[in-house]
């Protein structure tokens, strides 16, 4: 199955592949636009976000690194929803919950 998105303008008038989905953890949801990367190897999620969905930011945690820097992270379980050509599909994924601010 091959299904596109259109690109859409960010705050500075970049345009990027966002496509909208639904975060899922316990009697919770948000809906959010998310950045598509097909080249990913793990998602990252705001703090806020992980904070609005209820995870304890008060762990541990463990680094991820970028390029030049490196940030606390919370890998944890999420589940994504999200709707392509009319159907929903239900994802549970791993994903790295930001507990740095940018």
């Amino acid at each position: 199955m091959t299904t596109s998105f259109k690109y859409r303008a960010d705050d500075k008038g970049v345009y990027r592949p966002y496509i909208p989905i639904r975060l899922h953890h316990g009697d919770k949801h948000i809906d959010v636009l998310a950045l598509l990367d097909s080249g990913a190897d793990t998602c990252f999620i705001p703090r806020g976000l992980g904070e609005y969905l209820g995870y304890d930011l008060t762990k541990e945690g463990d680094y991820s690194y970028g390029v030049n820097s490196r940030f606390r992270v919370l890998r944890t379980s999420i589940t994504l929803n999200i709707k392509v050509d009319h159907r929903d599909y239900s994802i549970p994924i791993v994903s790295d919950l930001s507990i740095h601010t940018f």
